[in-house]
């Protein structure tokens, strides 16, 4: 008996080499980014000293927290709208593109080096210094929401973005109904459950190539992405560009 597999087809150029990769989407002369990254999951930034970065071989550009305000990148934080509990819109802090005073996660950019090369660009990047004054930091989500827990964001109380309720509408009635029928139940189990964090194994790191085009004011982006209205308006949004 024959079968019919509609299995993955993409998979086998991509693992023969076959495939187009972000590096592979080269158009003339590129530059190559590298972020400076956090080793703190909280901390203050005392200082930052990028001089030996900036006096490095072919790199073209050391850019802080500063400079990025000064180009007039705003908010990264673009969440989809949630309402939570009683109606109460999620709470979205400013997330600078760079860290400017403080860094709440290891991993955070704090500073971007742009240069001719990848090794350059690593290079320049080893000659960053920061001084860090390390905070205290939590990791588990019950620690987190403690009344004493270290505070990420002065806009979300008790480190509470948002206190959904589910797709269902919160109701109070609802709620009371809820409540009653946990008292009259002869048996309650209390769950803990502990999810390991999931993220996605791309053959290749996130990276993305982006070109401005000065005749035409107009931007291009290459990356990963799920969706390009979505992607297109986030960006347009955080550099204070109309989406056209």
């Amino acid at each position: 008996m024959s079968r019919t597999w509609f299995g993955r087809v993409e998979d086998e150029p991509l693992l023969r080499g076959q495939g187009r990769y972000m590096d592979d989407a080269r158009d003339g002369e590129v530059a190559i980014a590298w972020f400076v990254r956090s080793p703190h999951a909280h901390a203050h930034i005392r200082a930052i000293d990028v001089a030996d970065a900036r006096r490095s071989p072919h790199v073209l550009a050391v850019l802080t927290a500063a400079d990025i305000v000064a180009a007039g990148v705003g908010n990264v934080a673009r969440p989809l709208p949630v309402i939570g509990r009683d109606g109460a819109p999620m709470r979205v802090p400013h997330r600078p593109a760079l860290a400017d005073v403080r860094v709440l996660h290891v991993g955070q950019p704090v500073v971007l080096v742009v240069a001719e090369t990848l090794a350059a660009a690593q290079d320049a990047a080893d000659l960053v210094a920061i001084d860090y004054e390390p905070l205290p930091a939590v990791t588990d989500l019950r620690a987190a929401i403690a009344p004493d827990a270290p505070l990420l964001w002065p806009e979300a109380p008790g480190n509470i973005a948002v206190d959904w309720p589910g797709p269902v509408p919160d109701s109070a009635a609802r709620m009371a109904a809820v409540e009653q029928a946990l008292a009259r139940a002869p048996h309650v189990a209390l769950v803990t459950l502990v999810n390991q964090r999931i993220v996605v194994s791309s053959m290749e790191p996130r990276g993305a190539t982006g070109r401005y085009d000065p005749a035409t004011g107009g931007y291009t982006l290459r990356c990963g992405s799920q969706g390009v209205p979505a992607m297109r308006d986030q960006i347009a949004g955080i550099m204070g560009l109309e989406p056209a």
